[in-house]
């Protein structure tokens, strides 16, 4: 949606350090940024969810793909961080899917999702 672009355009400095990674090394086939952020989605309910952009080597040079993984509904009742973000735990989606998946999780599970995807391809 909107927001989703907003939040990808206010992402310009990750991809910023995405392509000084490239630069440092020129040797991997990948180069991955990721940026975790807060939006209204299409049904107006604040989310968390992660940007994760990939540049890939292929043969006709490089490629940019923007994934997002699956959002989080930000609780309204949640206690706020010191600096403003919507939690003062360090890993608040562990607690809000009772354990069942952490920060990383949903980013890992994105990740493995487009992979399978590539292959099928």
């Amino acid at each position: 949606g909107k927001e989703r672009g907003m939040v990808l355009s206010q992402r310009s400095s990750h991809r910023c350090h995405k392509w000084k990674a490239s630069k440092e090394d020129p040797s991997a086939d990948l180069w991955a940024g990721i940026e975790n952020g807060m939006y209204r989605n299409d049904q107006d309910v604040m989310v968390d969810a992660a940007c994760i952009v990939l540049l890939l080597k292929t043969e006709n040079g490089m490629t940019e793909e923007v994934l997002w993984s699956d959002e989080l509904v930000i609780p309204p009742n949640m206690k706020k961080g010191r600096n403003g973000e919507w939690s003062y735990l360090k890993d608040p989606h562990i607690v809000v899917t009772n354990g069942k998946r952490s920060r990383e999780q949903f980013i890992a599970d994105r990740l493995r999702q487009w992979k399978e995807e590539r292959n099928k391809s």
